[in-house]
């Protein structure tokens, strides 16, 4: 099964960790959760639907961030010229 990432914004401290875990756990106990603060990205090993767990962690306060749509900037802002 593949990873499933989700960049929850508003999980910022310790104490979100333990919470979006928790939510996790919850719905699956034999899920694999890794977090990482500074991206505040989730990785999540687990047999649960994805739309299941954004909408049990957005419940728990922790809504994910969209993902970018359309082609990709580069750095100087434009999308896909030279500068």
């Amino acid at each position: 099964m593949d990873p499933i990432i989700l960049t929850l914004p508003d999980m910022t401290c310790g104490h979100c960790v333990k919470s979006v875990t928790r939510t996790v756990m919850e719905l699956d106990p034999a899920a694999q959760v890794q977090t990482d603060l500074a991206t505040h990205r989730v990785t999540l090993h687990t047999a649960v639907a994805r739309d299941v767990l954004e909408k049990a962690l957005a419940a728990a306060g922790y809504p994910r961030r969209p993902e970018p749509r359309g082609p990709a900037l580069t750095r100087n802002g434009g999308a896909g010229g030279v500068a």
